[in-house]
């Protein structure tokens, strides 16, 4: 019974008028979970593979290579107000002048690539500091010599004295 209210509720044929029943009733809540997992429209698309699915992949010869092992360490650092912030500042001035630049060019790679700078920056200092060492040395191997590898340049310049402050 409560298998087929599930399904009706979730497929629409019952239409709720109040849901707070619905959501106090800690069973309904259970099912509904079980239903939506079973019947998502990502499951026949999408895929995940653990690092544990991947090295038994590995080991059974289906990929060539292994999946390499991470040591997570956490570093505890003291924020210092002012220079933190003048990190932020910088690298949301640069992102946000050069998205601007990708959308204007439809370069939509490198909007996505900007973006992802500002996710580094608030995961981890030495991230972020690593993405943008390969982003210039990227664009100085393609030889560009403009405004983002030169604001690249002075940001690395002010930032890459501490190394161990932000790794």
């Amino acid at each position: 019974m409560l298998a087929s209210q599930v399904e009706d509720v979730w497929r629409g044929r019952i239409k709720i008028i109040n849901e707070r029943p619905y959501l106090q009733d800690e069973a309904f809540i259970a099912a509904s979970l079980q239903f939506l997992a079973t019947n998502t429209p990502l499951k026949d698309m999408m895929f995940r593979h653990t690092r544990d699915t991947l090295r038994e992949y590995y080991r059974l010869g289906l990929l060539e290579k292994d999946v390499p092992r991470r040591e997570v360490c956490d570093n505890a650092i003291t924020l210092e107000p002012t220079r933190e912030a003048d990190l932020y500042r910088q690298v949301s001035d640069y992102v946000r002048h050069f998205y601007r630049l990708a959308q204007k060019e439809q370069r939509k790679a490198l909007g996505f690539l900007m973006t992802l700078y500002r996710k580094r920056l608030t995961s981890s200092f030495y991230a972020i500091q690593q993405s943008l060492q390969r982003r210039l040395d990227s664009l100085l191997t393609q030889q560009v010599i403009g405004g983002e590898a030169a604001a690249l340049g002075e940001w690395r310049c002010g930032y890459q004295g501490d190394r161990t402050r932000y790794s």
